[in-house]
């Protein structure tokens, strides 16, 4: 607390003396103002405030507003209410020089700022009215807005519920559908793979049998010519004094088999018999065995002439 608040007190001790009992106090915080309160039997008033009515601090102020705040407090001692009360008004300041007004113009001042305070109040009173009223407009709004919003979450919630419960199914569906394409692309797949591998099969077959037949025709021609060529020997040979002999089919078979023949053949007939020099497959050379008068017969074995 400075040293001129402790001065404005003194001051105001020395002017009421027993009368009046003088109190300071400080604010929690620096505000840099100065206020005096006045306290008697018909309330309390502001009577000096630097910071609302642009008063200086009591010890440094005019004497003659001084005397006006002196005379106003001593009114109150003595009952006179608070309404009719004469108090120093805003100190203005004008060319560094303090101005204070007339006590009329004091007084006028001080009720006009009365009325406006209590114009004040009743606007305090109408504004926080309609602020209890924009409330409950507000609270009524919220409570109405937190119904719908309740509504619209149950229904969301049956809406996902029923649009969750179609995707399951959807899925359901769609994994199903998946698995019977799957076993229908493996199906074909079978199909085609057996139908593949039997039109091989017949490729392969058939490629065979011409092969055989290539090979046969082109064992029949080889023999046709090995039996031209025997015939142009014979014809040119002397006739053989036997009727028929043994005639050698093929002399280069496996050693197991000896040699295959052909029986009594008639001398006519021998180059008809004649083998070529590269004789058929072994299994040709077996199934010729079979037919009447051929045989193998030992390498050794004597054959007719």
């Amino acid at each position: 607390m400075s040293d001129l608040a402790r001065t404005s007190a003194a001051l105001m001790t020395k002017w009421f003396g027993s009368k009046a009992s003088v109190k300071m106090a400080q604010d929690e915080v620096m505000t840099n103002n100065f206020e005096i309160f006045a306290k008697g039997k018909q309330g309390k008033v502001l009577v000096w405030s630097r910071m609302t009515r642009n008063h200086k601090i009591l010890a440094e102020a005019d004497p003659k507003a001084q005397e006006i705040l002196k005379a106003a407090i001593f009114d109150m001692i003595a009952g006179k209410e608070i309404k009719d009360l004469v108090l120093p008004v805003s100190e203005q300041k004008e060319e560094n020089a303090t101005v204070v007004l007339s006590y009329a113009e004091t007084k006028e001042k001080i009720l006009r700022e009365n009325q406006e305070a209590k114009d004040k109040v009743e606007a305090d009173k109408k504004a926080k009215a309609d602020r209890l009223a924009a409330v409950a407009a507000e609270k009524k709004a919220e409570e109405a807005a937190a119904k719908k919003a309740k509504k619209d979450a149950a229904a969301k919630k049956t809406k996902d519920a029923a649009a969750a419960k179609a995707k399951a199914a959807k899925a359901k569906k769609d994994k199903e559908d998946a698995l019977k394409a799957e076993e229908l692309r493996i199906k074909q797949e079978q199909e085609d793979r057996l139908m593949a591998e039997a039109q091989k099969q017949l490729e392969e077959e058939e490629t065979r049998r011409k092969q055989e037949e290539e090979e046969k025709a082109k064992q029949l021609a080889a023999e046709e010519e090995a039996a031209a060529a025997a015939a142009a020997r014979e014809a040119e040979a002397p006739a053989a004094a036997a009727t028929t002999r043994d005639v050698i089919l093929a002399d280069n078979v496996s050693p197991e088999k000896g040699i295959l023949v052909k029986k009594d053949v008639p001398a006519g007939f021998f180059a008809a018999f004649m083998c070529c020099a590269n004789p058929p497959q072994q299994s040709k050379l077996d199934d010729l065995a079979g037919e009447p008068g051929i045989s193998y017969v030992a390498d050794d074995a004597m054959i007719g002439a």
